[in-house]
């Protein structure tokens, strides 16, 4: 059984079109003053507002539908690619246990701020307390 859909097949040769012509080639003497490459009224009409995508997007996007995979028959995947698959699930595993680290130091960090803040409080308030108390004795 021949595989006809790897047979080499003959295409027909490229037409070329002829490259454009040179800054220099170009006769100026057709374009009259008043016409410019910059033409503002059109600069004004092809600039971009946010207001613009504001209809497109007024809708929230939902998710598609996901179809439930049930292999029927072996999946086979070649060893380079299961070593790169391997790889990579090695490095996502990597970057979650670090992150994972960034995050508990984190939350250490916050319970010592939390503590020493709360420290603060309480002496800033005996403060205040010695502050009233000394003023009712020196005041009267």
């Amino acid at each position: 059984m021949a595989l006809s859909w790897f047979k080499k097949k003959e295409l027909p040769p490229l037409d070329v079109p002829p490259p454009p012509p040179k800054p220099e080639e170009i006769d100026t003497s057709l374009f009259t003053q008043d016409q410019s490459i910059e033409n503002p009224e059109v600069q004004e009409a092809e600039t971009w507002k946010p207001e613009d995508t504001k209809a497109v997007f007024q809708e929230p996007l939902k998710p598609m539908a996901q179809k439930a995979l049930t292999p029927t028959e072996p999946l086979y995947i070649k060893g380079e690619d299961y070593r790169e698959i391997l790889t990579g699930v090695n490095r996502v595993k990597n970057l979650v246990g670090e992150a994972e680290g960034v995050l508990s130091t984190l939350q250490t960090l916050q319970k010592t701020k939390e503590t020493e803040l709360e420290k603060y409080r309480q002496e800033l308030e005996d403060i205040q307390r010695k502050i009233v108390y000394i003023d009712k004795k020196i005041g009267g």
